[in-house]
């Protein structure tokens, strides 16, 4: 049994690796086709064929290939993390609302008083369900100023029983962690990465994240273990909507 919301996310989970794995396989395609080719003095857009002018970026000499291959495999790598990273945040908002559905209070109560709605505001919202959403998005974003993955995971699921393998959610905040150092250290591990997470991967403050094919699928099927022994402890509790 599932809940809507991890249908959801594995639904979007399914649609990262699928990506990935395409843009690998047509990485590896293009790198062979690239190093049959024995006259080095052609352009890449000349081996493959190509419009020059529909793929003037391609308009490159032949011994360019191995930069520009690993530079793209790189950059899907990256984007595939934030791309989980975004569809896992989703998950936790959309779980907040079902956990709201369930048992407003108990939801309503993790977030301090004074948040509060005039009668007018009620009432230009005009229904039940728009109200929720309000609230639910008020709530989760109280979860999220603070900025840190594993706070907000440990407030919203504070009520319940929810016990995680250490392993599995140390593994799965490595690889959620990632993004912020994409996005604000240019994919370098600092050193508040390199010390919380030396165990499973050996890195310097300073040296880039590992960006290859075999990281990003370990670390989609990480994160997706990680959400589903949430999913399944939370059903267990009847705390979440299901099908």
């Amino acid at each position: 049994m599932e809940s809507i919301s991890y249908q959801r996310l594995r639904s979007k989970i399914e649609y990262i690796g699928q990506n990935l794995q395409v843009f690998d396989a047509s990485l590896k395609s293009l790198s062979e086709k690239l190093k049959s080719e024995k006259d080095t003095n052609k352009h890449i857009t000349d081996v493959l064929n190509l419009n020059k002018s529909s793929y003037n970026k391609l308009n490159q000499p032949l011994k360019e290939k191995d930069r520009l291959v690993s530079y793209s495999r790189s950059k899907m790598a990256e984007y595939s993390i934030l791309e989980l990273f975004g569809a896992f945040t989703i998950y936790m908002r959309d779980i907040t609302e079902e956990m709201y559905i369930k048992d407003p209070m108990r939801i309503v109560g993790k977030v301090s008083s004074g948040s509060t709605m005039t009668y007018v505001e009620i009432i230009k919202l005009g229904n039940f369900d728009k109200i929720r959403e309000i609230i639910v998005d008020e709530i989760f974003r109280k979860f999220e100023n603070e900025r840190s993955t594993i706070k907000l995971i440990d407030k919203l699921l504070s009520h319940t029983k929810v016990q995680i393998p250490e392993s599995l959610k140390e593994m799965s905040l490595m690889y959620l962690e990632m993004r912020h150092l994409f996005i604000h250290n240019k994919g370098k591990a600092d050193e508040r990465f390199k010390n919380k997470y030396s165990e499973h991967v050996s890195l310097k403050a300073g040296n880039k994240l590992p960006t290859n094919f075999k990281t990003v699928t370990e670390a989609i099927d990480t994160v997706n273990r990680f959400a589903k022994s949430i999913d399944e402890q939370l059903i267990a509790e009847d705390t979440l909507q299901t099908n």
